[in-house]
């Protein structure tokens, strides 16, 4: 029984972790200048890698450069430092 839900609540977490990439992407797409949506696709990145859903190397690349775009529009913000 505890091995079924474990697997649950993994397939519960990729599913989550994969719409709330997709929210941050459409925020972006309304507005490319929204610092806060790229640092959400950078926390998404780190997140993913950390869970196994992308390979670490991959995740790496995608959370910097995510972290640096949004960092690039609004530098005091402290969700891209966070990731």
């Amino acid at each position: 029984m505890t091995r079924i839900l474990l697997a649950d609540d993994h397939t519960v977490v990729r599913q989550g972790l994969r719409r709330v990439l997709e929210a941050f992407e459409h925020a972006v797409a309304l507005d490319p200048d929204y610092a806060l949506a790229h640092a959400g696709i950078a926390s998404y990145y780190n997140w993913a890698s950390i869970f196994g859903l992308i390979p670490s190397d991959e995740g790496y690349e995608k959370t910097k450069a995510a972290a640096r775009r949004a960092l690039e529009l609004d530098d005091t913000l402290s969700d891209a430092y966070a990731v």
